[in-house]
């Protein structure tokens, strides 16, 4: 099974979230190593594509998440990212895990589970977001030179007004179960 095949939004509007996800269940070190780092609240990026959490030190306000695929270390624009929201964000990492024990029933998924669920209490937390993903930071400009510039508090409460305070969580279930029957 493919994450490709439970997808649940427009896959010709995401193909680098989706590469993303298609790319961690099938490479080594693989999908449960991505899953662990992003629930301590990390990253994992591959070579030819990434999903990153904004934080402090991003050069533009960011909505959510963002995904790229290319090679990293091109200076890029907001537009050469799939920006998606942190309910998104959350969907996505849990029918990767549906997809992974699917295609690994022969491996234990405890810590997947035990994994995800942390992952879960964190991201569909908004004011834990709201602390470690916008926080004070140096700024950059377009082309990622440091401006001496810092964010401060007001840089996540701008957040928080504009994206964070409508962030709801309740039908994620729903949406994982309906694109999970796929399986």
């Amino acid at each position: 099974m493919k994450f490709e095949d439970v997808f649940p939004y427009e896959k010709d509007r995401y193909p680098q979230l989706i590469e993303y996800f298609e790319t961690s269940l099938r490479r080594f070190p693989g999908f449960p190593e991505v899953l662990n780092s992003f629930s301590r609240g990390g990253c994992w990026s591959f070579d030819d594509c990434g999903i990153n959490i904004p934080d402090g030190e991003d050069e533009l306000m960011r909505e959510g998440p963002f995904a790229w695929a290319g090679n990293p270390f091109i200076i890029r624009c907001p537009e050469d990212f799939e920006i998606i929201d942190f309910k998104m964000f959350i969907v996505c990492f849990e029918l990767a895990v549906r997809v992974y024990i699917f295609n690994h029933k022969d491996q234990p998924a405890e810590n997947l589970l035990k994994d995800m669920k942390t992952l879960r209490e964190k991201y569909t937390d908004v004011s834990w977001i709201k602390e470690h993903c916008y926080g004070e930071a140096e700024v950059c400009d377009d082309q990622l030179v440091l401006t001496g510039e810092y964010h401060g508090k007001e840089w996540g409460e701008k957040w928080y007004e504009k994206y964070g305070r409508f962030l709801r969580f309740d039908d994620i279930d729903e949406i994982v179960n309906e694109a999970g029957t796929k399986l």
